[in-house]
């Protein structure tokens, strides 16, 4: 129901019992599948009816790693003003700031570092520029 955007079908479901909070393959849980496919409306629906915004995955990802990475705003939006840490890093020190920079998310960049996204935690978002066949950062060529 969640990666179809199906809201009423969402509602349904919580209201006949299901886990909001419910974990799968990877420790992805309704919420982060909600926040990595951009669907605003069901992760305010989850978040309503206790979705847990500080829960990670198994590498540590929380909800807003997958919202940035996927270029999704108004999910970004309704995280950071449920209170979601911006700066959160997982296993390999990325902020959902890296996942952006990685993924060539210009104004979602912007979007992180006007909310208080600080480009110097974890591993720099300079490492997140690199070429796929290089250690250099684009500093390197300048």
């Amino acid at each position: 129901a969640i990666r179809g955007n199906q809201l009423q079908m969402v509602n349904f479901l919580i209201a006949q019992g299901a886990d909001v909070n419910h974990k799968v393959i990877f420790g992805l849980t309704p919420l982060i599948v909600a926040c990595q496919e951009g669907h605003a409306d069901i992760v305010n629906t989850l978040i309503t009816h206790g979705a847990d915004y500080n829960e990670r995955t198994n590498i540590m990802n929380t909800p807003l790693h997958f919202a940035a990475e996927n270029d999704h705003r108004d999910v970004v939006n309704v995280l950071i003003g449920k209170g979601l840490e911006v700066n959160a890093v997982n296993c390999d020190q990325k902020t959902p700031l890296h996942f952006a920079v990685e993924n060539g998310k210009l104004e979602m960049v912007k979007i992180l570092i006007s909310h208080g996204s600080n480009i110097n935690v974890g591993c720099t978002v300079l490492h997140s520029t690199r070429g796929p066949d290089s250690n250099m950062t684009p500093l390197h060529f300048g």
